[in-house]
């Protein structure tokens, strides 16, 4: 990995980990915008974007893990969190990186299989950590309350991508 790649990776993921902390602390924490916008997914989206799958997957592993120090995501949902944005990277890298593929159908393929590993990391870890009712509770939150995040980074992402990519070139590495 070069020099580049290295300090852009490690700016996308202190990118994850202060606009999740902005979210839920400097803003009214009882809006729960971090819920809602999903801000933490970002820095996965982004690093399989410039950089493809293999740093979109390390990015994707980090970033939750880190920002967690700052109490965002908190214990256990880090772990859900850390296996649905590890597979965003991946898949987006790959897809959208890697393969080409056009960037709405390779964010809305990388975010259906990211909710997926969410969704099955919260049925096998957080049965045994939670129990079953939050299993319940958690699905039915993963396809209600991030809704408006979801759409708004099918806005966000492809625009700052291409912005970002017209200046810097990362796609053309």
């Amino acid at each position: 990995m070069n020099t580049k790649k290295i300090t852009f990776s490690a700016v996308i993921i202190a990118f994850g980990i202060i606009l999740p902390f902005i979210f839920h602390f400097a803003f009214a924490p009882t809006l729960q915008l971090g819920s809602k916008l999903l801000p933490i997914h970002y820095s996965a989206f982004f690093a399989g974007g410039f950089f493809g799958p293999l740093v979109g997957l390390s990015v994707g592993l980090l970033t939750p893990i880190l920002s967690s120090f700052t109490g965002m995501p908190p214990f256990p949902m880090v772990i859900f969190i850390t296996f649905e944005t590890a597979v965003y990277g991946i898949v987006f890298g790959y897809l959208y990186f890697k393969k080409r593929n056009n960037i709405y159908l390779s964010l809305v393929i990388a975010m259906m299989m990211g909710r997926i590993a969410y969704l099955l990391s919260v049925y096998f870890i957080g049965h045994f950590i939670l129990g079953k009712g939050f299993v319940i509770i958690s699905t039915l939150e993963s396809f209600t309350v991030g809704m408006i995040g979801i759409i708004v980074q099918l806005i966000i992402i492809p625009i700052v991508i291409d912005r970002i990519n017209s200046v810097y070139g990362f796609s053309n590495n």
